[in-house]
Order: structure tokens, then sequence, then C-alpha cells
């Protein structure tokens, strides 16, 4: 759905009961913060063009970077890179970190919470966020039940 298409995707009562998931709803953009940035989607888009733009939509975008980042500082703490120019050209390089990010293991804190991926790239660090949509066409978070409406 979108945290800036609280209606539907702008369909309204047609999408009355429809059920999906999310990355982040309006109730969570304060819930989590970055360990990157050190704050919360809320906070980063205010202090970007983001905020002026509404553009809620893009949160994967920006805990994806952050993701990688924290997975490369994680794998790459205690080893040297011989040519930064080249980095992750290197097959080694590449392989240890895929290896990493398709470990289970904690990758870091994002805009979305925990970011652990399985085998299969599914985050499991965190449920989904499931929206229904309302007969009204709003779309209310129905779990996790912390943030359900």
């Amino acid at each position: 759905f979108g945290l800036s298409n609280p209606t539907c995707v702008g369909m309204g009562v047609n999408c009355s009961y429809a059920v999906g998931a999310t990355q982040i709803s309006y109730q969570q953009a304060d819930a989590y913060t970055d360990d990157l940035l050190g704050q919360s989607y809320t906070d980063f888009a205010a202090s970007t063009s983001l905020d002026a733009a509404s553009d809620f939509d893009n949160t994967d975008i920006y805990a994806g970077w952050s993701s990688f980042v924290q997975a490369v500082q994680t794998v790459f703490m205690f080893r040297s890179v011989d040519d930064p120019s080249t980095f992750l050209q290197d097959g080694t390089e590449y392989q240890l970190l895929v290896e990493y990010l398709r470990s289970g293991r904690y990758i870091g804190n994002t805009f979305h919470g925990v970011v652990a991926f399985n085998e299969y790239g599914q985050n499991e660090g965190r449920d989904p966020t499931t929206l229904q949509t309302q007969a009204d066409g709003v779309a209310e978070v129905v779990f996790p039940s912390d943030f359900a409406e």
C-alpha cells in the first residue's frame, strides 16, 4: 500500500478488506532507529527533501543501503581491503559479503527494524507489517499487534 497511499493507492472502497504486507507503516515511522544514521525514518525525512515531497514510499531504498553498509562494516571490520577502487570486484571479498548476508545473523537496525536475512534472502529480523483495507478504503495495520489500530 505504501505510506503515502493510506486510501489503497487512491482506489478507496474498491480495495475493501484487501490484505497486504509492507516494510513500514505510518505507525512505525518513529518506532525504529537506523544504526548507521542514528535516526528514525521520520527524522531522516524531515532533514532531507523527502519530507517536503511526502516521499515515504521509498523507505526500502534507504534501509537497503543501510543494511548493505552495516554488513560491509561488520565483514571487513578486521580485514584489510587491498584496493578500495576495486572493492567487491574480487571474488573473495564478494563471497564473504554474500555469505554473511545469507547467514541469518544480525545485520543491523534500519528504519524497518532488525535485519537478518535467511539463505533465501528473506528478512527474518522482524515480522512484516500487515495492513488490511477497511470498508471505507483506508488501510490499517493489523499486525504486528504493537502497531495495530
